[in-house]
């Protein structure tokens, strides 16, 4: 062939190949961004299904104690008992007994006598038997005194103040007449359900089993309406779990429906789609731009260097064996390159080395490296090092840092070969460079990483602290109710025999309501999120004297001014450790603890007059305790800050931690 017609057909070749891995490129982009889509709505399913099943069993649970309740309350209860039994259920507005004739006889609310409450309304319906709850359509106000029946004709007002009726009636009762009549607080599930939604994008219905709305967190819902969609309609009739995407004229939505396992009601949790993939949509759209970037970048880069290619191609004979040279040089793929002879001069070197070290191709040819980008802060021991291995005829392998030209420092990762002649002789050194400065920053990016980590850990611990704290009191609170129902129930002598006995179960069951409390609050403190870090820190070192006996002093600057909210934490956290650390092991008798939160920097001081320790064998044996001081001065310098530390044996220990605010606040 020609040279016209054998470059057409390298060109033709060329072109092909682009396209050939531009399509490629698309498809697979394409594919993963179907991928990631499907899976953010699968993970919305299952976050939607975690918050129905959460939802259904706080609503169970509390659905239990008012059961409890009404049995421990004899038919003929008065108005007394009644508002005994009220005490310490802020999910009920009131406790009533129904007569003969419908109307209440006797309330914890002295204003209820006397109205007329229609049994017909519940549902399961009176003629089916047993002393089972039975639940009515909302009443719009906050007790049957002032408030009136919602129905599906008349449903309540979007945001009115409601109460869902309970009734249980009495074990003979089939008729219209007597039984017990309990009021829901609406407000305390509401405001359950929206905090423990937060801001995922969508709302929670508590229906009945006939698929009428008792409650809901969306805007504009009217409580005692009628669902209106026609898959939920289907699984209240089938009376089983399930979801299901929905869609409507406003919004897209995912469902999560759950029945109650014991009662006529049900949980609906409806997940924002669009709100859900907003996430996936910016990602979506970083990698496509990322993508097109990467693509645009390697198919310029290709045609460069095919067009370079062809240049060479043509280039005369008498170039080949530098330009041998440079393609051994090209195939060991490092960003810059240079050739030195034995006594390690530079022969030759690329343009990124020149553009890496500021100097241009005339000032470096013929000089030694060491001259021009020694930086003078590497051990002198590695170039030793490096010597010995290029000069025995092995390869270098290893990191250096360089100086440029206008004096910065750089790090780069090398590679020296030695290029050996016919007899074995050592002929010229090429070397192979690749900054790394921007790997090592990435690396510092981790770091910042790890400090999210470590918001994340702190997110949990509240999330876990709400967890244990709600989904125990309940049951703690059901245990004591059944002890007083076994208390009322002795007679004389068996109150004298066990009467003690029942004492030391509730000062048990009251000693591990406390040490719950006292669980939640060192996973997290709530007073941390709503008063502050000063607050939270005279809270916890109150409860460490008592608890340890040590005398702790504590001292802030202006506790009324909050840090943000990542920076409390990190303070909490380590005057958590090293308290718990000083408990442990410091033998103190005394601490002061100092907080100061103005200017630009919060100050941190914890002082204390123990046994003290070595700071320089910390972590090792016997000291293994250090491993929390190693931690705290982690955290501290993942949030950007310092921790210092001061000890000597018997003069006991001082650490100091200071975080730069950066002029944030919270």
């Amino acid at each position: 062939m020609t040279g016209p017609e054998t470059t057409l057909r390298r060109r033709s070749v060329f072109l092909l190949c682009a396209l050939a891995v531009s399509t490629l490129v698309v498809l697979a982009t394409t594919y993963t961004l179907w991928r990631l889509r499907a899976e953010a709505i699968e993970r919305l399913f299952d976050t939607a299904d975690m918050y129905a099943r959460s939802f259904e069993a706080h609503l169970t649970q509390n659905l239990n104690v008012i059961g409890l309740t009404l049995d421990r309350l004899a038919d003929d209860a008065g108005s007394d008992e009644l508002a005994r039994a009220l005490h310490n259920a802020p999910y009920l507005r009131s406790l009533s007994r129904l007569d003969g004739d419908g109307r209440i006889g006797a309330s914890s609310n002295p204003r209820n006598v006397g109205i007329a409450v229609d049994r017909q309304d519940f549902l399961p319906a009176p003629n089916i038997p047993g002393a089972i709850l039975r639940v009515a359509l909302p009443w719009q106000g906050r007790d049957f005194a002032d408030a009136r029946p919602a129905t599906t004709a008349q449903p309540a007002a979007p945001e009115a103040l409601t109460l869902i009726p309970l009734l249980r009636l009495a074990p003979d009762d089939t008729g219209a007449g007597r039984g017990l009549l309990a009021a829901i607080n609406s407000d305390y599930f509401l405001n359950y359900y929206q905090l423990n939604l937060g801001s995922q994008g969508g709302s929670v219905e508590l229906l009945r089993l006939d698929g009428s709305v008792l409650l809901s967190t969306e805007a504009g819902r009217r409580p005692g309406t009628a669902s209106d969609d026609q898959q939920l309609a289907a699984l209240i009739a089938a009376d089983r779990p399930g979801s299901f995407a929905h869609t409507s004229d406003d919004r897209s939505a995912l469902t999560a429906f759950r029945p109650s396992r014991d009662y006529p009601f049900a949980i609906a949790v409806h997940l924002d789609r669009e709100h859900g993939l907003a996430s996936w949509r910016r990602e979506a759209t970083r990698t496509v731009i990322t993508a097109l970037l990467v693509l645009a970048s390697a198919l310029a880069a290709s045609g460069v260097y095919f067009l370079r290619h062809e240049k060479i191609a043509r280039q005369h004979d008498a170039d080949v064996e530098q330009l041998r040279l440079r393609g051994a040089a090209l195939e060991a793929a490092a960003n810059s390159i240079i050739i030195t002879g034995p006594d390690g001069c530079i022969e030759w070197a690329n343009p990124a080395f020149c553009e890496l070290s500021g100097y241009t191709m005339t000032e470096i040819i013929g000089r030694n490296p060491r001259a021009l980008i020694k930086s003078g802060v590497q051990d002198s021991r590695d170039y030793g090092e490096l010597w010995r291995t290029i000069l025995g005829g092995r390869v270098w392998r290893g990191e250096l840092i360089n100086r440029r030209r206008d004096g910065s420092h750089y790090i780069e990762d090398q590679t020296i070969t030695p290029v050996l002649d016919e007899n074995g002789q050592i002929r010229n050194f090429i070397a192979v460079k690749q900054d790394i400065t921007a790997r090592r920053q990435t690396e510092q990016r981790m770091e910042e990483l790890s400090r999210h980590l470590v918001a994340v850990q702190e997110s949990a611990r509240r999330r876990l602290a709400g967890e244990l704290h709600d989904r125990t009191s309940p049951n703690l609170a059901a245990i004591g109710v059944h002890l007083d129902i076994m208390a009322d129930g002795l007679d004389p002598a068996a109150a004298r025999v066990l009467g003690a006995r029942l004492e030391d179960v509730r000062a048990l069951l009251e000693d591990t309501t406390a040490s719950i409390r006292e669980i939640s609050s060192d996973l997290r403190p709530p007073i941390l999120d709503y008063a502050g870090l000063a607050a939270a820190l005279d809270s916890y070192l109150a409860q460490f004297r008592r608890r340890t006996g040590i005398a702790v002093d504590f001292h802030c600057r202006q506790p009324e001014i909050r840090l943000p909210a990542a920076t409390e934490s990190v303070l909490f956290r380590i005057v958590q450790e090293s308290l718990t650390n000083c408990a442990k092991h410091s033998r103190a008798r005394r601490i002061e603890v100092s907080l100061d939160t103005g200017g630009d920097c919060a100050r941190l001081r914890l002082c204390d007059d123990g046994i003290g320790f070595d700071p320089d064998r910390l972590g090792q044996p016997p000291h293994e305790s250090g491993l929390g001081i190693l931690t705290m001065r982690d955290m501290a310098e993942f949030s950007g800050g310092e921790c210092r530390i001061r000890s000597s044996p018997e003069r006991g220990t001082c650490i100091e931690v200071d975080i730069p605010l950066n002029g944030e606040s919270a």
